[in-house]
């Protein structure tokens, strides 16, 4: 991230873990300021751990990706680059499912196949979950309630 030139900061939503990732992003918060752990009590599930990190996030722009690593953070610079030519949304496309199971495979196919017959919009089946919005997209969502701790732009 120190490569992009932004200021930054990284927003854990530990959604009801029960392993030693507390522990960690505790330990991890210590040595860096940027990273920002929140705890849930309890599973939610992944939509509002989203919601709740977005709810939180301060900055311009807002990087989901999952902790998982099955999408690379390496993309992320790029996602920055077409943030800064003027994208308020960009998204990261799989090129291949690489040790997914078939189930997996079909069931992410008929998700994004029922999402684009609802939504009338052209997506991709292969979209990974690692997406940038900036601000002004994510109020555009829905005006999270954390949307008014971002810094207001000037006119």
């Amino acid at each position: 991230m120190d490569s992009t030139g932004s200021d930054y900061e990284f927003l854990f939503v530990n959604d009801g873990s029960q392993d030693t990732t507390s522990e960690q992003l505790l330990k991890i918060r210590q040595e860096d300021h940027r990273v920002k752990p929140m705890e849930f009590s309890r599973n939610f599930g992944h939509q509002v751990a989203i919601s709740a990190g977005m709810d939180h996030a301060r900055g311009d722009a807002v990087i989901i990706i999952d902790a998982d690593l099955q999408d690379p953070p390496e993309l992320i610079p790029a996602m920055i680059n077409k943030w800064r030519e003027g994208f308020d949304v960009v998204y990261a496309e799989r090129t291949a499912r690489k040790g997914e199971t078939f189930f997996k495979k079909r069931t992410a196919a008929l998700f994004y196949r029922t999402l684009r017959r609802m939504t009338n919009t052209e997506s991709s089946l292969s979209v990974a979950p690692i997406i940038l919005n900036t601000k002004h997209a994510v109020m555009a969502m829905g005006g999270f309630s954390g949307s008014e701790n971002w810094p207001k732009q000037a006119k």
